[in-house]
């Protein structure tokens, strides 16, 4: 499975693999359970977009599992747990995860931190820490959070996939922009879950989607969302 520049699985990359999975596994009588991460056999940090978010491979054997059952729940709705969404309508929050109590309603646009996944039989629900919504993908847009953006300032910087300064992994070059999940001493953890330096003389803080979006009235099509947190600090969040 072949990564982006920065080290991240294409989206085309990722459904493709799935495919291939599936066809092998129905060629040698194998199902989810029987799949492997170098990184479980060898210890190597690979997929390390699998390692950086265990989920995203749990996603994954999911996906997997589903294509070899005919299960086409995943396309309607989330089966892996985004870390916020937006409602795209007005929804209902539930006491349990059968949805038959309301306790509140929620317009369109709210956003809610979500904790977990639950089933109610085969179906999912989103958890937040006062109740259960509806996992519909036609109902809400989940996301992931960051901290913000990063520019690289020098050609040939080197990433890692784990949080050290000796032997990189690969290199990045002056200009290109990187999505920060959070600072890790005097690294970046990347979205794609490789490791980079934080000093300004090498990146600096990219902040025009910020800016640009400040202010902003919400539109999910957009794809981006700026939130001023309450601590002062800013999150960008990124559709899933």
């Amino acid at each position: 499975m072949c990564l982006e520049k920065d080290g991240s699985i294409a989206t085309a990359t990722f459904n493709r693999t799935v495919d291939v999975v599936v066809e092998l596994c129905k060629k040698y009588g194998l199902n989810q359970h029987d799949l492997y991460r170098h990184y479980d056999v060898t210890a190597k940090n690979c997929p390390a977009p699998f390692i950086a978010r265990p989920s995203d491979w749990t996603r994954f054997k999911n996906e997997v599992a589903r294509k070899l059952k005919g299960d086409t729940t995943s396309d309607k709705f989330y089966t892996y747990t985004p870390d916020r969404v937006v409602t795209l309508r007005e929804i209902g929050l539930y006491e349990d995860v059968t949805l038959k109590k309301t306790i509140k309603r929620y317009p369109e646009g709210t956003r809610l931190t979500i904790t977990c996944i639950e089933y109610d039989g085969k179906t999912p629900r989103l958890k937040t820490a006062k109740g259960y919504i509806t996992a519909n993908k036609k109902n809400v847009k989940g996301y992931h959070t960051s901290i913000g953006t990063i520019k690289v300032l020098v050609d040939d910087l080197n990433y890692y996939d784990t949080a050290r300064w000796t032997n990189p992994d690969g290199q990045v070059n002056k200009g290109e922009i990187f999505t920060v999940v959070k600072k890790v001493g005097d690294m970046y953890l990347l979205k794609s879950g490789f490791y980079i330096t934080a000093s300004p003389n090498f990146v600096e803080k990219y902040l025009d989607i910020i800016q640009q979006n400040k202010g902003k009235k919400f539109n999910p099509e957009d794809g981006i969302e700026v939130i001023d947190e309450s601590d002062g600090h800013t999150t960008l969040l990124y559709l899933i």
